[in-house]
């Protein structure tokens, strides 16, 4: 997560030393799981919370996220007698597109992706027999990618909302948790994201947005 979390931040100044935007966004996600395993297969929801900086063009920045699980993935196997909750937090790099004449202050369509690497906890519970309940955590952190779609709006100014949908790539690799095998499977899930950001502008872009924004200002 720290080499990941340096290049992001590597990125992120780059683009702010040479660019016109500064994105500073935090949101919400409802997840849907789509996990490629027959005992998993079943669609389980859970949240998350998160946060992104970005620096770039007016219609272009790249920039680092970081996200957190506000309640886990759950699933119950061997028909309820072994409970297995999901936990994952994503540190990683992206890059956004905004489609639109003035990108800072008006609508238009956001285009997004990125990877960066997962940090999973998982939960065994046992409703039986809940002396063998056990936590643990995956050794190594899993690389994923994400790719989304979305609005966004304006609520005052350079104050903006988002709606998102992203889908979401990793590969979990396989663990034995307190003698319990779990095995390797596609840990996808699809994300509807509801986010609030501040765009901040500069330069050429500043004195676009002070001539579109000079008249409404008269009134």
């Amino acid at each position: 997560m720290r080499n990941c979390f340096v290049l992001g931040m590597c990125l992120l100044l780059s683009s702010y030393l040479l660019g016109q935007n500064l994105l500073l966004e935090t949101y919400g996600g409802f997840n849907r799981t789509n996990y490629k395993d027959e005992e998993r297969s079943g669609n389980q929801d859970f949240y998350t919370y998160g946060a992104r900086v970005a620096g770039g063009l007016a219609h272009i920045q790249i920039g680092a996220e970081l996200e957190r699980s506000l309640t886990g993935a759950e699933f119950n196997l061997q028909e309820g007698n072994r409970r297995e909750i999901y936990r994952s937090d994503y540190a990683g790099a992206f890059l956004r597109v905004k489609l639109s004449s003035l990108p800072a202050h008006r609508f238009g369509l956001v285009l997004k992706a990125g990877a960066g690497f997962y940090d999973t906890e998982v939960e065994l519970q046992f409703p039986d027999n809940p002396s063998l309940n056990i936590q643990g955590s995956y050794p190594e952190k899993a690389l994923g990618y994400h790719f989304g779609i979305g609005i966004s709006s304006p609520l005052y100014r350079t104050i903006l909302w988002s709606l998102t949908y992203q889908f979401n790539g990793l590969k979990r690799e396989s663990l034995d948790l307190g003698g319990t095998p779990l095995p390797a499977y596609d840990a996808n899930h699809h994300s509807l994201q509801l986010g609030l950001s501040v765009n901040l502008v500069f330069g050429e872009a500043r004195r676009r947005a002070d001539e579109w924004l000079a008249p409404r200002k008269k009134r």
